[in-house]
């Protein structure tokens, strides 16, 4: 997926990618969050939560940094 995601960003970095932000905009936002999630050793990322662009940028980030993303979605219930 790191391969993937970095290939989408150089073909298309200027275009839109979740909602009203482009490829660009994203990869440093998940570099951000990936650099944050990285320096505090983490190894697996909990996500739990409703589909979302917030969602998809921290998996994004996970992808990036090589961390384990885990999504426990709202419909598991309790």
């Amino acid at each position: 997926m790191q391969k993937l995601w970095i290939q989408s960003v150089k073909e298309n970095g200027k275009k839109l990618c979740l909602e009203n932000q482009t490829y660009n905009e994203i990869d440093q936002i998940a570099s951000s969050i990936g650099s944050w999630l990285s320096q505090r050793n983490y190894q697996i990322v909990y996500i739990h939560s409703r589909n979302r662009v917030e969602w998809s940028i921290i998996d994004i980030a996970c992808w990036k940094y090589g961390l384990v993303s885990v999504p426990l979605y709202d419909t598991l219930g309790k």
